[in-house]
């Protein structure tokens, strides 16, 4: 009974299996899995490949008489991000706000002026406190003055501290941007009622009125407003000129926008496919100011590695050479039980996702890493983090044991979470209660994780030229998502079906790229 291996070195993972061959039929042996060393292709990781068929040969008893790898074509998953500013807006500036805190609900336009220039003011002013002030200075100075202050803005995280010790009842923004809002002719702000949202800057109208804008701003005002609906707090200021609409600043120099679309700044990078994602607005759809963007691209065919002769050299066996990561995903997927003999492929991995149908395939950067950076970025946390959060449903610990679902169900826990967590969303970690989103709602992060993974995991299937038959596939490891399968769905044609794969009736959503090499192993 001759044993075949199928080694398949993807860009996060590597997986083996070994099969063996009876009576010309093929049957897996072992299925094992290990983080790819190094990139893609690189010496490592196929030393890394080399070590795992030697454990699983001892683990079986046998070694392998011959195996199949595919031609390797890494990508560049160091995937980049930066800025891109959002919708242009005029002569109005759409401030982000990073404070959360709600002090003295209210809405007032005045012309910003710092703390210490406010006697010499006249008009209603919005006072700018800088950083390192003090909330005791600050509230002091506020008290004692008989400028018309209308409403304060804080550089330091101390609204509570100083609107706690303000006489006058006026709202209070902190963590906020001052130096801006110095230089701007005239600042518009509001804080909602606890619970609540903006009224007043979502209104154009009232924007158009209290700025003073010209009839022909008024488009302006209502894309301003329109940035800001939902928003529990909101920051307009009208600026001396138009603020410019500009694609990444020289502090992302891996991509630029151009008249068609994306592309890498440098042209002499070869690059057979880009994906870039506007993470903000797939996550936060509306979000005021710059955008964070997140990208990952598939090099050229010239950078393509064929592994073959080193690995057959290195384990002493005949190694074939596949050309077609793809074909041979298919080849695997096509294995699982129920599936039609013409099904459509949908190879979910760390670097790519591939699309088989018909005998033709399909490429596309970008896929389970570009998710993880993208989460990365819309939550502010490390890739780590990110990897297990962007997962499934997250749960609100409000207490030891207490615990709230994203669709607002109450439960008690029988573990009790980590100091951590508690207060915070959290998701299952490597070590307990992994816990993130301070102040953002379980709702929100639902579906902007749902938003997110449509948007990166499905752009295989939005921009394919292909015809899908009534069976589609889905196999690779963010198949193993229920959330990722329904984010699929959602982008097929009527009436075509969508499942998950499982390789050889018994390996799961995982191996169809190796149980594939495996088979043409056992063919020759």
């Amino acid at each position: 009974m001759r044993l075949v291996a199928g080694i398949d070195i993807g860009n996060a993972t590597t997986e083996i299996v070994l099969a063996r061959v009876v009576a010309g039929a093929l049957s897996p042996v072992l299925a094992h899995q290990v983080p790819t060393r190094g990139a893609k292709g690189s010496a490592t990781s196929v030393t890394a490949a080399v070590a795992l068929v030697r454990r699983m040969s001892e683990q079986a008893g046998q070694a392998p008489a011959r195996a199949a790898v595919s031609l390797l074509t890494p990508v560049q998953t160091g995937v980049v991000s930066g800025l891109v500013a959002g919708a242009g807006t005029g002569r109005l500036g759409v401030v982000p706000l990073v404070g959360r805190t709600l002090v003295r609900a209210g809405a007032a336009v005045g012309r910003g002026v710092w703390l210490d220039q406010l006697g010499s003011a006249s008009g209603p002013l919005v006072a700018l406190v800088p950083s390192g002030t003090g909330y005791a200075a600050a509230a002091r100075t506020l008290n004692e003055t008989s400028a018309q202050v209308v409403a304060v803005a804080l550089a330091d995280d101390e609204a509570v501290l100083v609107g706690n010790r303000l006489e006058r009842r006026v709202p209070v923004l902190d963590q906020v941007p001052v130096e801006r809002l110095a230089t701007a002719t005239a600042v518009a702000l509001e804080v909602a009622s606890p619970g609540g949202v903006l009224a007043r800057l979502v209104d154009p109208l009232w924007l158009t009125s209290e700025l003073g804008l010209d009839d022909g701003e008024r488009t302006d005002a209502a894309l301003a407003a329109s940035q800001l609906s939902g928003q529990s707090s909101g920051l307009v200021l009208l600026e001396d000129a138009a603020v410019p609409v500009t694609g990444p600043p020289d502090a992302l120099p891996a991509v630029i926008r151009t008249d068609d679309g994306w592309r890498l700044a440098d042209p002499g990078v070869p690059v057979a496919d880009l994906a870039v994602v506007d993470v903000t607005e797939t996550a936060w759809p509306r979000q005021p100011g710059e955008h964070l963007l997140a990208a990952a691209y598939l090099a050229g065919a010239e950078t393509s590695v064929d592994p073959s002769a080193e690995l057959a050299g290195r384990l002493g066996i005949p190694v074939d050479l596949a050309p077609s990561e793809a074909e041979m995903a298919a080849l695997g997927a096509a294995s699982t039980p129920g599936a039609e003999s013409d099904a459509a492929v949908l190879d979910l991995g760390a670097g790519t996702a591939d699309l088989v149908t018909g005998g033709s395939g399909e490429t596309r950067a970008g896929c389970g890493a570009l998710l993880t950076l993208a989460v990365a970025e819309a939550l502010g946390t490390t890739r780590g983090a990110a990897e297990w959060i962007k997962r499934g449903p997250c749960v609100r610990v409000e207490g030891p044991t207490v615990r709230v679902t994203e669709t607002g169900e109450r439960y008690l826990d029988d573990s009790t979470a980590p100091a951590s967590a508690v207060g915070r969303l959290a998701v299952p970690g490597p070590a307990g209660l992994l816990g993130f989103g301070d102040q953002l709602p379980a709702a929100s992060w639902r579906a902007a994780r749902w938003s997110l993974k449509e948007v990166v995991l499905g752009r295989a299937l939005r921009e394919s030229a292909l015809s899908l038959p009534s069976t589609l596939v889905v196999v690779g490891g963010p198949a193993g998502d229920d959330e990722a399968l329904t984010a699929v769905s959602r982008l097929v044609p009527s009436g075509t079906v969508v499942g998950r794969g499982d390789v050889a009736g018994c390996l799961g959503h995982r191996y169809a790229v190796a149980w594939g090499l495996a088979l043409t192993a056992s063919l020759r």
